[in-house]
């Protein structure tokens, strides 16, 4: 009914159109985001900060990212966190911080991940040869 949508739309925070979310909502609720944000001490001057400290880009590729309130998903900040110690380190775009978060912000992972693509890579430029 329109109460209980109402209702779940006041307590989960929007989603923006992610793809995995067909209803753009979040899995997880408005507090709960804030609560983690509090636990980091991700307060908006601090994120402002970094923000300034970045020329506004992501800490990993450099795109252009967004701190504004309501900012696109594709361009959002994302506060990226040592989950071992809690210690903020820097802002990124949602790929580079989920891609640091799949491989469990493992530098081993992430090196024999580099390695694996250099490794292929000459096989991407043959096929681009053969086909191009």
């Amino acid at each position: 009914n329109e109460e209980s949508v109402k209702i779940f739309a006041a307590v989960f925070a929007l989603n923006e159109g992610s793809a995995q979310s067909a209803d753009g909502f979040q899995s997880r609720c408005r507090d709960c985001n804030q609560y983690r944000r509090r636990l980091l001490k991700a307060i908006r001057p601090v994120i402002e900060e970094m923000f300034l400290k970045q020329d506004g880009k992501c800490a990993i590729c450099q795109k252009e990212i967004s701190i504004t309130v309501g900012a696109a998903a594709a361009n959002h900040a994302h506060v990226d966190h040592n989950a071992t110690n809690g210690q903020i380190r820097d802002l990124l775009c949602g790929p580079c911080n989920r891609g640091i978060g799949i491989f469990k912000d493992s530098p081993e992972l992430l090196r024999a991940a580099s390695n694996y693509v250099t490794k292929h890579a000459s096989n991407v430029i043959q096929l681009e040869k053969k086909h191009g």
